[in-house]
């Protein structure tokens, strides 16, 4: 593991390893908006994307393919703007274009990370929001 910007870089790629720890039918998950900022809760099942223009989600440091969710919970980082994923009790796991992790119940998925992507120009008014969720295994 390195240390990057205050965060642990995700261990894994697209095609890790990282799936063993949970069992194939666990691949959907609800996602709750950590802010009321015009997002809503949603649920995303193993094939699905995730990105801007898609529920409530209008920071447009956040691509329109940000994720893609597969087997087992894992989450697979698509644009070059890193995704954050915040464990209860653990170290936070930077996830780069191409890397994946496996989310766990409890976690804090964030769309932004700030120090890779500030909020400038049309992204000013969303300063401070990281488009965080909180992750429920379903």
């Amino acid at each position: 593991r390195t240390q990057v910007a205050g965060a642990v870089e995700a261990v894994g790629t697209a095609a890790g390893t990282m799936q063993a720890s949970l069992p194939s039918s666990l691949s959907k998950v609800r996602l709750t908006p950590k802010l009321a900022d015009g997002r809503v809760p949603l649920e995303l099942q193993a094939g699905m994307t995730l990105g801007r223009q898609q529920y409530g989600i209008a920071d447009p440091r956040v691509s329109r393919h940000a994720l893609e969710l597969r087997e087992s919970a894992i989450v697979v980082a698509l644009h070059v703007n890193p995704l954050l994923v915040i464990r209860l009790g653990g170290e936070p796991a930077l996830v780069k274009k191409g890397e994946s992790v496996q989310l766990r119940a409890g976690d804090e998925l964030c769309l932004v990370v700030e120090s890779d992507a500030p909020a400038l120009g049309a992204a000013a008014g969303w300063a401070g929001n990281s488009c965080a969720f909180d992750v429920h295994i379903i």
